[in-house]
């Protein structure tokens, strides 16, 4: 079928029918699974992070990858224990803005990930769920991070 053009690939053993219509989260998704969208481009789509990301960031149980397509896809591993705090939007996997920032911030306390928190719009997190997503996480460095940036009191 990729032959006649009726498919196109994308990658190895991933194909999209030639002309279906889907955004770049559907696509992560679909490129890794299991995968979430999540770090910058959660906190991007939320308007937390206020500029635009040109690399899609997703968090995977798989091991750690980067491709490229039309756009950049990056997909970070993560621990099975640290793979939940999503929800299905449309057609799509993506972080809770609570996951997203705890993700980019457990990220950031082992030195994997930048995270300046002043250019942070923190408005839209739940700090009460937040707090509960922290003591889920159960990390101190995540939890020290969050107390000494003031996002927990």
């Amino acid at each position: 079928m990729s032959k006649s053009g009726h498919l196109k690939r994308l990658m190895k053993d991933k194909y999209v029918f030639t002309g279906s219509q889907y955004n770049d989260f559907e696509l992560a998704n679909y490129l890794v699974n299991p995968s979430y969208v999540s770090f910058e481009s959660a906190l991007s789509f939320y308007g937390i992070l206020p500029q635009f990301t040109y690399t899609i960031t997703s968090a995977t149980t798989k091991r750690s990858k980067k491709t490229f397509l039309i756009k950049e896809f990056e997909f970070t591993h993560i621990d099975d224990s640290l793979y939940w705090g999503f929800e299905k939007n449309k057609n799509y996997l993506i972080a809770r803005p609570e996951k997203a920032i705890l993700d980019q911030i457990y990220l950031s306390t082992k030195g994997l990930r930048g995270l300046d928190v002043d250019d942070l719009d923190l408005s839209a997190l739940n700090k009460d769920l937040l707090k509960v997503y922290a003591n889920k996480i159960n990390n101190q460095r995540v939890t020290a991070f969050l107390f000494e940036n003031k996002l927990l009191e």
